[in-house]
């Protein structure tokens, strides 16, 4: 087999195993978004869905992985094209929408539109393609075993660990730095474009005074200048009251389940925005 054969197999191969590992691990740093994402593309998986994202974060990392070293087993390479097919599947609806909040496939850090993310997985299944041109490529010989192995303990692990670790400000779309046009909340709350905000982003476990900490309202007596809002996510957008939990003038928003949902990993989240840019942000309450 000629030598230029065995380097495009490779090369295309070792490009798709880039893109399985990358998106692997960066959708372990919040796997809760990841099996929302799959529960809304195959709703009758909903039950399910947790589990299958920390076994699918696995497969990705396992399989980039792989494909870096150079296995190019025809097995391992039917298994990454059949991957790629149920990406394009699922991609394949959302076309005609501009909205990004619909593509999660490397979680919340690259923000795509379905035609961009369509293209990127047929680039994928193009280079497995080129893969069967170059003969079975290298054996899991010698180092390369503990270097498979080790990928699927962090692919594993990562997605089981990740929850507990302090990753809020990496691992979503919510960090320091951020405009409330990244966040897509302008439409929302436009009047976050100027002054000192305080948001909350919560679920039903704060629909009640006595859930409410004594921090929070220190915190907000101390801050009169600021205005508080509650986000809340929903099926649709919408707004109401002027009052929530006790707390007099504070703005209750609902936004919709695909904004809110890459802004946090677990809830309550919380946020400062001054003049449009977020400064500051808590994995909780503020002032917790």
């Amino acid at each position: 087999m000629s030598l230029w054969r065995r380097i495009v197999a490779y090369l295309g191969v070792a490009f798709a195993g880039f893109m399985f590992l990358v998106a692997g691990l960066l959708k372990g740093l919040d796997p809760g978004s990841f099996a929302s994402q799959i529960a809304g593309d195959v709703p009758f998986l909903d039950a399910v869905s947790a589990p299958l994202a920390i076994a699918g974060v696995a497969v990705e990392t396992v399989l980039g992985a792989a494909f870096l070293l150079g296995f190019r087993r025809r097995w391992l390479l039917a298994a990454g094209l059949l991957l790629v097919v149920v990406f394009i599947a699922v991609t394949v609806p959302k076309l005609g929408s501009d909205d990004p909040t619909g593509c999660g496939c490397f979680g919340n850090f690259v923000v795509r539109t379905p035609a961009e993310v369509l293209m990127e997985d047929l680039a994928m299944g193009a280079g497995l393609l080129l893969g069967f041109l170059g003969g079975p490529g290298s054996s899991f010989r010698s180092w390369r075993r503990p270097v498979v192995a080790l990928a699927a303990v962090i692919g594993l692990g990562l997605p089981l660990a990740a929850p507990a670790l302090p990753l809020d400000n990496f691992a979503t779309r919510l960090k320091p730095g951020a405009t409330i046009a990244d966040l897509q909340l302008q439409e929302a709350m436009p009047e976050m474009d100027s002054g000192t905000h305080v948001v909350i982003i919560a679920g039903e476990a704060l629909d009640a005074c006595q859930d409410i900490p004594d921090s929070l309202f220190t915190y907000t007596e101390e801050r009169p200048e600021q205005t508080f809002w509650l986000v809340r996510p929903s099926e649709v957008l919408a707004r109401e009251g002027a009052t929530w939990l006790c707390m007099f003038g504070t703005e209750m928003v609902e936004i919709p389940n695909p904004v809110a949902r890459p802004l946090y990993r677990t809830l309550p989240r919380s946020f400062e925005v001054v003049n449009g840019v977020v400064t500051r942000t808590w994995e909780g309450l503020p002032g917790s």
